[in-house]
């Protein structure tokens, strides 16, 4: 894994900071959950990252040194060579993220220094207005981060509700998602798959209650 160019550590490092300053502040204490989406992993700022060290306030874009072209610019260059010269680097970033979160993963396994913590991973990415980005559904868009001690729950839930919409829907969109997600894994045998079986076999994630209409969800559940 390649080093920041804002700090000595890895890139791997700067995602676990990220992540783990999100545990320490939004889930190991009140509200006990978080909804973390890649975009804001890869970009930094917001509310997550507010009183951060300024190298995870930057976002996993800036650590890695990359550059997003602008509509002109990749416009310009594939008239210039008459083919997409010049795209944005969603899939590296996708790709980095991927890695570094799947260790993370890994700690959430009994035992570890994440197993008070559940994680789960949706694949769509619903938008403020509450309906589902088709741009952002290939692959895991969002994780809900979540303390597994059941008697946050009640807070948790309560937190939810409090929110706008669009955050119900998403929570419900990952409670669809983890499940079948990790029915396409093909390494059947990894300890974090059959943890991860273990957990959802527990139903915690069934107790998170995203208060919306399922009849009204902004996509098709088939």
């Amino acid at each position: 894994m390649k080093q920041s160019i804002l700090t000595s550590k890895k890139i791997d490092e700067v995602l676990n900071d990220m992540v783990m300053h999100v545990i320490e502040t939004e889930v190991r204490t009140y509200p006990f959950i978080s909804v973390l989406s890649k975009k804001q992993i890869w970009f930094g700022g917001g509310s997550h990252f507010k009183n951060a060290p300024e190298y995870i306030q930057k976002g996993l874009r800036t650590n890695c040194g990359i550059r997003i072209p602008t509509d002109a610019e990749i416009a310009t260059a594939k008239s210039k060579y008459g083919y997409d010269a010049l795209v944005r680097p969603w899939g590296e970033l996708n790709r980095v993220t991927n890695i570094a979160m799947r260790k993370i993963l890994k700690n959430t396994i009994d035992g570890n220094e994440l197993d008070d913590v559940r994680v789960l991973l949706g694949r769509g990415y619903v938008t403020n207005d509450g309906k589902l980005n088709l741009e952002q559904t290939a692959g895991i868009a969002v994780y809900i981060i979540f303390y597994s001690n059941h008697e946050k729950r009640a807070i948790q839930n309560e937190w939810i509700r409090q929110q706008p919409k669009w955050v119900g829907y998403q929570i419900l969109r990952n409670q669809i998602d983890h499940p079948q997600i990790l029915a396409y894994k093909k390494r059947e045998a990894s300890s974090l798959i059959k943890m991860n079986r273990l957990l959802l076999k527990q139903e915690e994630y069934k107790q998170l209650e995203p208060s919306v209409d399922r009849q009204q969800i902004p996509w098709d559940e088939n």
